[in-house]
């Protein structure tokens, strides 16, 4: 029978590793991400599907090829292990380097220093906007004072963001609605 995933993910991580083969090629069907996989890897570990219940396990690339599917390169981790992973790998970057490369060094000191400012609060997987970016979205909602429903939809329109993302603005910069 199947081995239920809390008792799987207590194990070292030696032992969920065992089974890999690196060796082998990546398998890369279709050029999808892997996660669509996850059944196939349950299969052949003989372990259960983690849901949302179970403590926070993901599927992990040995091969630091996301969209491998091959099943002697994948193994169930946690973030700690696939953070492992890609340190061992050598492709591992911070915060900051990936603000950098996408950015530059000047606007990512920028960034940096008012995320000190801020109790140094992360931008929680949202996309990280230019300052000059930022500035043309303000003044852009600044046309439209005072702000009103029929407003933001314009917005929107004129900016090509979200509605919620205007509302965030709105809301970071106390421009009033």
């Amino acid at each position: 029978m199947f081995i239920k995933m809390k008792d799987y993910i207590e194990r070292s991580r030696e032992e969920r590793r065992s089974h890999l083969k690196l060796d082998e090629n990546c398998i890369e069907i279709g050029g999808y991400d892997s996660r669509e996989y996850r059944g196939l890897l349950a299969h052949y570990l003989g372990t259960e599907i983690p849901t949302h219940e179970n403590i926070k396990i993901m599927l992990c690339h040995a091969c630091n090829n996301h969209k491998c599917s091959n099943v002697n390169h994948l193994y169930w981790g946690t973030t700690k292990d696939n953070t492992i992973d890609s340190i061992e790998a050598g492709t591992w970057k911070s915060f900051y380097q990936k603000t950098v490369e996408k950015y530059g060094e000047k606007i990512a000191r920028e960034m940096q220093r008012k995320n000190a400012s801020k109790g140094g609060k992360t931008n929680k997987g949202r996309k990280l906007l230019s300052i000059e970016t930022e500035i043309n979205y303000i003044n852009t909602i600044k046309k439209y004072l005072p702000i009103k429903r029929g407003n933001i939809k314009k917005i929107c329109e004129e900016l090509n963001i979200s509605h919620t993302h205007v509302r965030r603005l709105i809301k970071k910069y106390n421009l009033g609605m």
